[in-house]
């Protein structure tokens, strides 16, 4: 079978993750089907013979050169190459195609309403038509958690449910590493962070993080506590300018300015070294289609609190505390608990290693990999 696996638009975040170690341990599978990589920037490690990876850089307007790449350059590559199958991880394809089609919905982004201005808004409504039309189209849709598919119905998906299938991301084995503490002292001194006690949140920032309220749970926290004081580390990419302006704002106004370190983004590589200095790791993001961060902290045996939405749910059950969202007040509770309680801490991390274990890109590739045989056989038997 001949599959043109599109990755074009994984560029940030999340979808590098999940480029950079599900085609690895798809390759690994070593079956005798040929693949077409679609990448939007050269990779860094090599794939086996029967994978031909080509980078896209994409053009501006990108949005406008995006609708033509699939329907013309795309389409012309399938006809030309007699594709089998055409996979999108992001939601969209051809709308015209001549072959069976997987998409893996994951960005809820455009289905979300909130106060952008007109030409955001109006963007978001094409690519949201863009992806139902795509997705009713489409032999079969993957969806990262049974969480993910539930959010995209309720927010405006029109599919036809049959379709879904439900196949989890893995994480990677590097936070399962136990690092030399000489190396991970060293690291921590590049980023200021040496003998430093700190709460953690990693992940971009966007306003559906909800990182306003875990920094009022901190100066609510941080006013409880005796003794030292932990600082409150946030790493991620900056995605909103107007949000990390509030953020900046909030963070004067509330007095905590010499106790909260804003990172930036951190290399995928040094992100077990952040995770496994922290004394606790907060996820408070009130909407997530899978949410990688939580079971790299698991990973890396640290104790987590999540807010209480199904998707922290689903992927961390009893090995995480969890709090409402917009509830500050009993997020800054179950900090101070967990940061006394050495027992708590100790059955959080125990259960937290156990669950991560769990999640892996090599199931992953070996569930899609079967995914994409079951839609060409689908398709073909109609």
């Amino acid at each position: 079978m001949k599959i043109l696996l599109d990755f074009t638009s994984r560029a940030a975040g999340g979808g590098v993750t999940f480029l950079n170690n599900f085609i690895p341990n798809l390759a690994k599978l070593r079956t005798d089907h040929l693949f077409y990589l679609f990448t939007p920037a050269p990779l860094s490690y090599s794939l086996p013979a029967n994978f031909t990876v080509i980078p896209v850089q994409a053009r501006f307007p990108y949005e406008i050169w995006k609708i033509l790449w699939y329907q013309i350059t795309i389409k012309n590559f399938i006809l030309k190459e007699n594709i089998d199958l055409f996979y999108g991880s992001t939601g969209i394809s051809p709308l015209t195609l001549t072959c069976p089609s997987i998409l893996t919905l994951q960005n809820l982004w455009p289905f979300l309403s909130n106060e952008a201005a007109l030409p955001i808004k109006i963007l978001k409504y094409l690519r949201k038509k863009y992806i139902n039309k795509s997705s009713q189209l489409a032999t079969l849709i993957h969806f990262a958690s049974f969480s993910a598919f539930q959010e995209h119905i309720r927010l405006g998906l029109n599919i036809d449910q049959k379709k879904a299938k439900i196949i989890h991301f893995g994480i990677g084995n590097i936070f399962f590493k136990i690092h030399d503490s000489l190396f991970l002292e060293e690291y921590l001194r590049t980023i200021n962070l040496h003998n430093k006690e700190f709460i953690l949140f990693v992940g971009n920032i966007f306003r559906h993080k909800n990182i306003i309220d875990l920094i009022k749970a901190y100066s609510i926290m941080k006013d409880k506590i005796k003794g030292s004081i932990p600082y409150l580390v946030i790493a991620g990419r900056l995605m909103e300018d107007d949000y990390m302006n509030e953020l900046n704002l909030l963070v004067e106004k509330l007095l905590i300015k010499d106790y909260v370190i804003f990172l930036g983004e951190i290399n995928y590589d040094n992100l077990p070294l952040i995770y496994r200095s922290a004394k606790l790791f907060v996820f408070p993001s009130v909407l997530e289609t899978f949410g990688f961060p939580m079971i790299e902290a698991m990973a890396c045996q640290v104790p987590l609190i999540a807010s209480d939405i199904p998707i922290a749910h689903e992927l961390c059950g009893e090995a995480s505390l969890y709090f409402p969202p917009n509830d500050p007040e009993k997020l800054a509770s179950l900090m101070l608990n967990v940061m006394q309680d050495n027992d708590l801490r100790k059955s959080l991390v125990e259960k937290g290693v156990n669950i991560a274990k769990t999640f892996t890109w090599e199931d992953t590739a070996l569930k899609m990999l079967t995914l994409f045989s079951e839609a060409y056989s689908k398709k073909h038997a109609e």
